[in-house]
């Protein structure tokens, strides 16, 4: 590959791919700067075997452009798990994730359990850490007078009456619906809203009903309208780690966070 390839690279954040000699991408990576971050890959080439392996099968050099490194970060996820590149091994392994799921058993009681995502079946929430899933569901068990013993929890655990069952199937399901109902409703919408690639556009990251819808860019002058943005960005497959790094870099710049109610 040419060096000019990699000197003509901005100095800005963005994706880069790296490609093979029939153009097929066998790495996505991401940088706050492109050159920067590129030319890195080839010094030092006696690092190692692999890395040897590596650098030998690329022959071209595409890119990305990203308004924010979070905005690469993101776009990286996403490109991974779209190509599944052959030398992004520690990025293709599919996280494990857990869920909060509803069934009813054999006596018609709705019960609610924590448990690792299952391929055929939806959650009704998902979660990078269990600890999470049962923080959410004690609150739900408290707010609603839910069951521990229906909801899968440690019965040893003080919480008085609320350890039995003391309601007909049809009453204590309600309560489990309401429980649902509310939590659906209480989980967040807002967008994260930072640089553009080009004059006159800023960057926008959606999360709604705390999943998270997509990416792009909106123009600046444009009034912040839920409806109107999502017709703007494209809409990308919600996972935990796009999740948390969104709520993360939420939390730490609330100035860039805009919430819908």
């Amino acid at each position: 590959m040419p060096r000019e390839h990699i000197e003509q690279l901005p100095r800005k954040p963005g994706v880069y791919y790296f490609r093979d000699q029939k153009g097929k991408v066998i790495y996505v990576g991401k940088a706050k700067n492109l050159r920067s971050r590129v030319s890195s890959h080839f010094a030092h080439n006696g690092a190692g075997r692999q890395k040897q392996e590596f650098i030998r099968h690329v022959y071209h050099i595409s890119y990305q452009l990203c308004g924010t490194e979070l905005m690469a970060a993101i776009l990286e996820e996403t490109e991974i798990k779209r190509w599944w590149p052959k030398y992004n091994t520690s990025r293709k392994q599919i996280s494990f994730q857990y869920g909060l799921y509803v069934f009813e058993d054999q006596k018609g009681y709705a019960r609610l359990a924590i448990e690792r995502k299952r391929k055929y079946l939806r959650p009704v929430h998902t979660f990078g850490l269990m600890w999470d899933g049962y923080r959410l569901l004690w609150n739900m068990i408290e707010r609603h007078q839910l069951s521990p013993r229906l909801c899968f929890i440690d019965k040893t655990r003080e919480m008085g009456e609320m350890a039995e069952v003391n309601d007909s199937p049809e009453v204590y399901n309600k309560k489990v619906e309401q429980a649902l109902t509310t939590l659906y409703e209480e989980l967040p919408t807002f967008a994260v809203l930072g640089n553009g690639v080009e004059p006159g556009q800023q960057s926008c990251l959606l999360i709604e009903k705390g999943r998270f819808f997509g990416m792009g860019y909106i123009p600046e002058a444009m009034k912040i309208d839920l409806k109107k943005i999502k017709k703007i960005l494209t809409p990308c497959h919600d996972n935990d780690f796009i999740r948390d790094m969104i709520y993360r870099y939420a939390e730490t710049y609330p100035q860039y966070r805009i919430t819908f109610n």
